[in-house]
């Protein structure tokens, strides 16, 4: 595989553009590919001078305008995956074929890092571990820390433990997870890394959360996931690959794609998803046997 020659971080703030311009210029691309198909992407990459920008023939903002390449999208339904991977087929891949991978190295001192958190939690090799992160980008993405929590203790008193993660952004959703339990689990929130992340994700048989980026870290790495959907379409942006489980209630205003919920019943989509049913299903996932080979499982419309 080959491997990235570098990683351009840019600031597209106000204040940042102008800086941003220039690092992209100093780079002298023959080539830009934009999967984001946002007014901002399109435009970095116009204004990189590139030869040849490709991007989505219905991209959102107009940025399709900024594009030398249209690349059409059979069915704006299709999962997010299946429809970045138009673009390397259209500059010339060969289709894939067989089970998609996503190679994600393993990083030795992160992997010696979590063992030893590991071992000075009690938690030791053969453990049965369950990951719950309860943060998401947008408040209308975020199930109950309550619910989250009244799962995760389930699941402690039969014997699983549980480890509470999140990023420094995340640090309420998970602290309140952390207040509203009665047993004691892991708590990782806000003390991770992305390598350490990795590591542990590859640890855990199981990871319960919210339409975020671990929940994508985690169906990469092929542990299995037992997501809660809200706005969010499950079939565009749920958890990719086999063996994993999507709670998505199914209300009539759900997916509504918005940071702000309408609903007189304030995000019914999430509410109407019940804990029980939820610590059913994890449970079930974490004692079943099977790693390999599973069956997908189709998006579940659960709650009232």
């Amino acid at each position: 595989m080959t491997s990235w020659k570098a990683v351009l971080t840019v600031d597209l703030s106000l204040a940042g553009w102008p800086e941003a311009v220039q690092a992209v210029r100093r780079g002298q691309f023959d080539l830009v590919v934009d999967l984001q198909g946002l007014f901002r992407s399109a435009l970095l990459g116009w204004l990189s001078r590139a030869s040849v920008r490709i991007g989505f023939a219905k991209g959102r903002e107009a940025s399709h305008w900024f594009y030398t390449r249209r690349v059409m999208v059979p069915d704006p339904l299709i999962h997010a995956v299946e429809r970045y991977l138009l673009i390397p087929r259209a500059l010339g891949a060969a289709p894939q074929t067989g089970a998609l991978e996503f190679p994600l190295a393993a990083d030795p001192a992160a992997e010696l890092r979590l063992s030893q958190l590991l071992n000075s939690a009690g938690i030791l090799p053969g453990t049965a571990l369950v990951a719950v992160n309860a943060g998401a980008r947008w408040p209308t993405k975020q199930w109950s820390p309550a619910a989250f929590a009244q799962v995760a203790d389930r699941l402690q008193k039969e014997g699983i433990r549980v480890v509470v993660i999140g990023g420094a952004a995340e640090h309420h959703p998970g602290t309140a997870v952390l207040r509203h339990m009665v047993t004691s689990p892991m708590d990782l929130v806000g003390k991770t890394g992305i390598k350490d992340l990795i590591a542990l994700l590859r640890r855990v048989r199981l990871v319960i959360t919210n339409d975020s980026g671990p929940m994508h870290l985690a169906a990469a790495l092929g542990t299995r996931v037992v997501a809660l959907f809200g706005p969010t379409d499950p079939g565009r942006t749920g958890p990719y690959g086999p063996g994993h489980m999507v709670f998505h209630s199914g209300v009539s205003c759900s997916p509504c794609l918005s940071r702000r919920c309408a609903n007189p019943k304030a995000l019914e989509c999430l509410t109407s998803i019940s804990p029980e049913e939820v610590f059913r299903q994890a449970l079930a996932m974490v004692r079943d046997s099977s790693q390999t080979g599973l069956k997908k499982v189709s998006v579940d419309h659960c709650g009232n």
